[in-house]
């Protein structure tokens, strides 16, 4: 194969590409991504999570859990000896264990040590917040 025979091949490939990459974005639906779409699909994952806790709380109907109106949800399992209770600004200790629904744990205090903040001061999960106080 000769060089001239070479840039034909070459420069016939490129078109030959170029041609297939524009059929298969062609073929490919616009999608039309917009505010209304993105709340659609945030509810829908969110009824998908809240069955999701809901079904696991059914499990376990021992855990007398109450819901916050930001979802989160608790249960007070040791009252303070002192019936005090946390407010802004305090500084807190936790022991804590996160875990997924079906029981891998992410992180604890076991391996990452106790963790301590200001309450609604301190740039941590806010569900962490709500739940101290």
């Amino acid at each position: 194969m000769n060089i001239k025979s070479l840039y034909i091949f070459i420069l016939s490939g490129l078109f030959l590409g170029a041609c297939s990459e524009k059929e298969v974005e062609e073929e490919l639906p616009k999608l039309k991504w917009n505010k209304e779409e993105s709340i659609k699909m945030q509810s829908t994952f969110s009824g998908e999570e809240e069955d999701e806790i809901n079904a696991y709380l059914k499990r376990r109907p021992d855990w007398r859990m109450t819901k916050t109106g930001t979802g989160l949800r608790y249960f007070i399992y040791q009252k303070s000896e002192n019936q005090d209770s946390v407010k802004v600004y305090d500084e807190v200790v936790v022991d804590f264990k996160i875990s997924l629904l079906d029981g891998s744990e992410c992180y604890s205090s076991e391996t990452n040590g106790t963790e301590s903040f200001v309450v609604e001061k301190t740039d941590i999960e806010s569900g962490l917040h709500g739940a101290v106080k």
